[in-house]
């Protein structure tokens, strides 16, 4: 069993009752057509409201396009199936229904309306960009109305199906690029928010973008496509970004291209129309090999491909240039995102070697701040490097960016406040893992253990209200709270989200571990550069 599923039954159910259908709501008039929800004392939801046409037969693999008009009234009542994905969208939690028709949003919105257009956070949902849902009860908007702002959850395509690239894709591109259709729903989505949210009683020119994990990651590729210019206003990421040189994470259009062709073969399909014929569970079984490279060998990190139309460049060189979306952030990590992630440790023998393989001249320095002097002491080691290697690094090197280049202001946290578990919850152990700032940010209370505290209510109230008030103003600070001081390259102020909640200076333990990766990682990107000028 999952360690979150077992959190899940000893802490609470993570999946909270679903809202009281309640009444029906007066119509919208969107630009497609009339849209009916469903309200209810706190809350008015718009359940599976179709942003795009769906990306099914010839639409396959190809950017998103406006959805028909309709005549009539749709009863958007209930959520629709999530993207094509094997995986549930919570580890451990339930498997939702799957279909490629599969690009709608929900909407929450106060249910009294406001006569002010209200602040309008847009979430992107986590799960490597290969799972993933907007309907997940975790995620949904009905608490954060209550702050006031109007929440919105997108759906984007994953896996092969939101991010397959191949010569013939990119010759009927008109781009002469493939790839990148999920990160295209997204901005599809986000260009619907412009034109209709306004219906709906949101300010179609105060929206935030916020995710995490995958959905962190889609919140900085956002930021560095011009296609997404001017469709956000602010964006928070939870505990991802892709500032790795090209390979490491983003793909380059000629390894993307010949995986999609290695997908292609194992169904001998000798052109994208036969591909487009294959169903899609078929696609689907073959999708957890892919993408590929010349051995088999599956590539790690993200799907996305540096196409030269939805990202120009890689994340870090559009960041360092001052060319990204310039917006306020709000950006941060965990203290143990290694947690469940990390598996089964490597023994202190096989764990020094892997990172004498890895960090070859820095390895001495690495094992000196992540030590192995005992198999239990390299499992703690472990755990710390995986949060800076993969989590860490990235988040900072994005803050230190931003404040470098950008003249939108930063505002970073690190997050390792556990609640008050019964004794006994393998929850105990695990701490501030991936993911588990999440019940806080959506101040959803059913998230918390049954023995949970008046202290963990207050927490959960302080982190969300800080998320609503930075969606409201671009700043999290506000009456009651501790105060959050600004981020700098010079001045790197942390918000510590633990217990107290409190403004400093990243711990020196950690900005050690944090300047190692960045050694490490500038080492990678010099020999990418001079294997590419040779």
């Amino acid at each position: 069993m999952h360690v979150w599923t077992r959190a899940a039954l000893v802490a609470g159910s993570l999946f909270s009752p679903l809202l009281a259908q309640g009444e029906e709501s007066e119509p919208v008039k969107t630009e497609s057509g009339l849209i009916q929800g469903m309200s209810d004392a706190k809350a008015t939801v718009y359940k599976g409201i179709p942003f795009a046409a769906p990306p099914v037969g010839d639409m396959r693999w190809r950017a998103p396009r406006p959805m028909a008009s309709w005549s009539g009234v749709i009863r958007a009542d209930a959520f629709k199936p999530m993207c094509m994905t094997a995986q549930p969208a919570i580890p451990g939690g339930p498997m939702e229904k799957v279909s490629e028709d599969c690009l709608y949003l929900n909407i929450w919105t106060p249910a009294q309306r406001s006569k002010a257009r209200l602040p309008v956070m847009v979430w992107i949902y986590g799960g490597a960009m290969r799972a993933g849902s907007g309907s997940s009860p975790v995620y949904w908007g009905d608490r954060l109305v209550e702050k006031g702002v109007i929440t919105v959850n997108l759906s984007y395509r994953v896996g092969s199906f939101g991010f397959l690239s191949h010569p013939d894709l990119s010759r009927e591109s008109g781009q002469g690029t493939s790839g990148n259709y999920g990160i295209m729903d997204m901005i599809a989505a986000l260009k619907w928010v412009q034109r209709n949210i306004s219906a709906f009683g949101g300010d179609p020119h105060n929206v935030t973008i916020f995710g995490q994990s995958a959905g962190s990651l889609g919140v900085a590729y956002l930021m560095t496509s011009p296609l997404a210019r001017g469709l956000f206003h602010r964006a928070i990421g939870q505990s991802n970004a892709d500032m790795g040189p090209v390979g490491a994470g983003m793909m380059l259009p000629e390894q993307a291209e010949a995986s999609g062709v290695r997908l292609a073969a194992e169904f001998d399909a000798g052109s994208i129309a036969d591909l487009r014929q294959i169903p899609a569970d078929k696609i689907l079984a073959a999708d957890s090999r892919w993408p590929a490279d010349a051995e088999g060998k599956v590539k790690p990190g993200t799907l996305a491909v540096r196409d030269g139309h939805v990202f120009p460049a890689v994340m870090y060189d559009t960041f360092r240039a001052g060319e990204q979306n310039d917006v306020p952030i709000l950006i941060g990590y965990n203290a143990n995102e290694g947690g469940y992630l990390l598996g089964e440790p490597l023994k202190a023998g096989a764990y020094i070697e892997s990172v004498q393989q890895e960090y070859r001249q820095l390895a001495g320095r690495v094992l000196k701040l992540y030590p192995a002097s005992s198999d239990e002491v390299a499992a703690r080691s472990q755990l710390r490097l995986l949060r800076d290697n993969w989590f860490g690094w990235h988040v900072w090197t994005w803050a230190r960016l931003q404040s470098r280049t950008g003249q939108g202001q930063v505002y970073f946290y690190n997050f390792s406040y556990v609640p008050n578990y019964p004794p006994r919850s393998p929850l105990v152990a695990l701490g501030a893992a991936h993911g588990f700032e999440l019940g806080n940010v959506f101040a959803n209370t059913e998230l918390l253990p049954k023995t949970a505290t008046a202290k963990d209510l207050h927490v959960l109230q302080t982190i969300s209200t800080y998320w609503t008030n930075f969606a409201k103003t671009g700043n999290p600070n506000g009456p009651g709270l501790p105060r959050w001081p600004v981020f700098t390259e010079r001045e790197q102020h942390v918000m510590n989200l633990g217990d107290p909640i409190v403004a400093g200076d990243i711990a020196q333990a950690d900005l050690r571990g944090l300047e190692l990766q960045d050694a490490h990682t500038m080492e990678l990107r010099s020999a990418g550069e001079s294997t590419r000028h040779h």
